[in-house]
């Protein structure tokens, strides 16, 4: 059987058991606001698929990697973008005021700002990518907020760094086994339904803060913190 290769990258680096937890909560919200939900494009077919997504993960027999697998290989994956975020927010802390000390402009199809960076270093090299024409058009009035250093240089060494990490991610997924493939796909499943409830949730209650708040992943988020997928 096939699977679904946006889900497996999706999930792969995520701890199933955080998964689980995060979405016993999430079942909880969508039965006890079952009918505001549904109103607001939350069906009855996708609280059962997150049901059952929480059902298969609860029974599979182990993380799709082993911890330590998972931490080896991610150190250098989660540095890489840590550094691509860090050059992203001094880039754009700095721009507006190094357009007002030169008469470069900043391209007006180069988006400076794309909402959430995300985690991916695949993601995260594509919009560099967008960037380079504005940084090399502002090079030398960013220098002074870059330590002396050009932005330019900086922005390649970063995007390299992401690359080879991506090159190093895709590997992983070749290594997998079928059964590491079908749990991680299964993660980046249920991590979806997670986000598209929360996404409803926002919608069917805005404007009431003390509901639509629960909407959120803080049991995945502490889960993350603890480190590896299991």
């Amino acid at each position: 059987m096939a699977v679904e290769v946006r889900l497996v990258e999706k999930g792969r680096k995520e701890p199933r058991h955080g998964l689980v937890e995060q979405g016993r909560v999430h079942m909880d919200l969508a039965r006890r606001f079952s009918a505001e939900l549904a109103d607001n494009g939350w069906t009855r077919d996708k609280t059962l698929a997150l049901e059952q997504t929480v059902a298969e993960l609860s029974a599979s027999p182990g993380p799709a990697i082993s911890q330590g697998e998972a931490r080896d290989a991610d150190a250098a994956e989660w540095s890489a973008i840590g550094r691509a975020k860090a050059f992203l927010r001094r880039l754009r802390n700095a721009v507006p005021m190094a357009l007002r000390e030169t008469a470069a402009t900043w391209p007006s199809s180069v988006p400076l700002h794309t909402g959430p960076l995300g985690r991916s270093a695949a993601g995260l090299s594509a919009h560099l990518s967008q960037l380079r024409p504005g940084v090399i058009a502002l090079d030398g009035a960013l220098r002074k907020y870059f330590k002396s250093r050009s932005a330019a240089e900086e922005l390649d060494a970063v995007q390299r760094e992401l690359d080879a990490a991506s090159a190093r991610e895709q590997a992983q997924l070749g290594d997998l086994s079928e059964d590491a493939l079908f749990v991680s796909e299964a993660k980046g499943r249920l991590l979806e339904l997670i986000e598209d409830l929360n996404r409803v949730g926002r919608i069917a209650f805005d404007g009431h803060a003390e509901i639509m708040w629960q909407f959120n992943k803080d049991v995945l988020l502490r889960a993350r913190a603890v480190g590896g997928p299991g």
